[in-house]
């Protein structure tokens, strides 16, 4: 977050965190956070939430050894084509402006995970199925 100078870090199980006030995260800090953003706007949480796009996330994760990584990442990078690629963490593809595929190893379990987003819940369901067997094909390809 420093590096890239973000303002604001988000995790699925919860945590985030606002660089303005400290870089760890602090459930104190988001409370305060949204009971200020909510002031502000002058409506309830459930009516911002309305007013935003809903997008679809899915993800699954299957065991793997570790030095298989870059086998998985390059594989990934060759089907899934395209010229915005992220490979800061992993390889997150963006296939268009609203659906990408998101190809990690976790790094404290013999695991790879894959991600995919799209506004469409059909696309989104797609991507990961066609993300796990790709890395499904590669795992067993070297087995």
């Amino acid at each position: 977050m420093k590096e890239y100078n973000i303002r604001y870090g988000f995790e699925p199980n919860g945590g985030a965190i606002f660089s303005e006030i400290m870089l760890t995260r602090d459930g104190g800090t988001t409370t305060i956070k949204l009971l200020n953003i909510l002031k502000n706007y002058n409506k309830k949480l459930g009516q911002l939430i309305s007013e935003l796009p809903k997008f679809y996330s899915f993800k699954d994760k299957i065991d793997y050894e570790w030095k298989l990584q870059d086998k998985i990442l390059l594989e990934a990078r060759k089907t899934f084509k395209s010229k915005n690629v992220d490979d800061r963490d992993g390889i997150k593809i963006w296939l268009d402006r609203s659906s990408w595929i998101l190809f990690r190893s976790s790094q404290n379990a013999p695991e790879f995970r894959v991600f995919a987003e799209s506004i469409s819940q059909k696309k989104a369901k797609q991507l990961l199925s066609d993300g796990i067997k790709l890395v499904k094909r590669i795992i067993n390809e070297n087995s």
